[in-house]
């Protein structure tokens, strides 16, 4: 391979990682994905040192045999390293993030193929050959380098192969390809040494791993759906998923559905009261109520700063029923026995309305109608416990 050609798809591999590197730092995937920043450091480290002893090894007469040795030494151990990093992301996928005594085992046993190539590098011998184009490195020093790689790369691939069910689809679509393409590499690497094709290989895989296990797009998209108060469905979600439950009513007329309307009572007058932070209290009460008392609903929203819904997709009236009773036993603990302690004598209360949609009505619709029934509700309560809506009680 020509030298420039090399040296200029390495500095692309390199601009392209440091990319990476910089896109998760400031987006915050640091601290939830610090195996994949490893493994980004790591590749960047390998495509440096790649650029290096592509210099160093074309300039044997003037470069000391010494540092030649050194470079290609430290590019050997972060593509070994590189390998290790990924079985580690691969086991997290497979048996869980965690310090688990089979994760942590198995992790200690790999650990030390990088650490015994570590210690026979130092006296295994490196040559260099001429290539077509470059000159590359040869000899024990690097046969044990990509056995080491190799060895930790079919681990790796052995660990997808026989854990496949328990990863998600997006780990797998991510994972599967990223372990052809480094194969692909490693085999066409070994068969033309001079291609020196590590460094863009393990950008490829580097970039795979992004996309697919730290997604990015995922977790802009959760924090544009999910309410980050609560940890339910926002109002930007209810509005797709409406589009979604429309288009699927239109195609099965038999689907049932039934819409669940609730607004918790007394809000304000929290507020004034107690403060807003204790007002937050009952909000996420709220919220942790509706996950344990909903169960058999498709999907629960908060779709305003009190207001929240629930749509139950094929379940009776029946099961929907049981559910709201449960939710309403939940609500009618006190306040402080739910550990919202700045606040002691007042119960929880919530307003509930739910119908189930007619043949042939739009989605909207039945939701205004639940809405009507949970005013109605509400307005009773008011009524009934003498609170004034527009004013705290002094």
């Amino acid at each position: 391979m020509n030298l420039i050609l090399t040296l200029r798809s390495e500095i692309v591999c390199m601009v392209t990682l440091l990319m990476l590197l910089w896109y998760s730092s400031v987006h915050g995937f640091y601290d939830s994905a610090k195996r994949y920043t490893m493994l980004n450091v790591l590749a960047i480290g390998h495509v440096l040192f790649d650029i290096i002893t592509v210099i160093t090894v074309n300039n044997l007469d003037t470069v000391p045999p010494l540092v030649n040795r050194i470079c290609h030494e430290i590019f050997y151990m972060f593509a070994i390293l590189f390998c290790y990093i990924l079985v580690c992301i691969v086991l997290d996928l497979t048996y869980g993030i965690g310090q688990s005594k089979r994760t942590v085992m198995i992790k200690r046993i790999l650990a030390v193929i990088p650490a015994v190539y570590l210690i026979a590098m130092s006296f295994l011998p490196i040559e260099y050959v001429q290539g077509n184009g470059t000159n590359y490195s040869f000899g024990p020093c690097v046969f044990a380098g990509y056995a080491c790689a190799m060895v930790l790369f079919l681990i790796s691939v052995i660990l997808v192969i026989v854990n496949m069910k328990k990863m998600s689809v997006h780990d797998r679509t991510a994972l599967i390809p990223a372990h052809v393409i480094m194969m692909i590499a490693m085999l066409l690497q070994i068969r033309t040494p001079e291609l020196l094709f590590t460094g863009a290989d393990i950008t490829l895989v580097t970039a795979a791993v992004f996309i697919g296990v730290v997604d990015p797009v995922g977790k802009f998209k959760h924090k544009a759906y999910f309410d980050q108060m609560t940890g339910l469905r926002n109002h930007n979600c209810y509005d797709d998923d409406l589009e979604r439950f429309r288009k699927d009513a239109a195609k099965d007329a038999e689907r049932s559905l039934i819409y669940v309307a609730c607004d918790i009572n007394g809000l304000k007058q929290i507020n004034d009261e107690y403060g807003h932070a204790a007002g937050d209290d009952y909000i996420r009460h709220a919220a942790r109520s509706l996950r344990e008392a909903l169960t058999g609903a498709q999907a629960i929203y908060r779709t305003g700063g009190d207001e929240f819904c629930a749509i139950y997709i094929d379940r009776t009236a029946g099961q929907v029923r049981a559910e709201i009773a449960r939710l309403r036993e939940i609500f009618g603990s006190s306040m402080a026995d739910a550990g919202i302690k700045t606040v002691t004598d007042r119960p929880f209360s919530i307003s509930i309305g739910y119908v189930s949609a007619l043949n042939g009505e739009d989605i909207a619709e039945t939701a205004a109608r639940a809405d009507s029934m949970m005013m109605e509700e509400k307005r009773k309560y008011y009524q009934m416990s003498g609170i004034d809506r527009r004013r705290s009680p002094r």
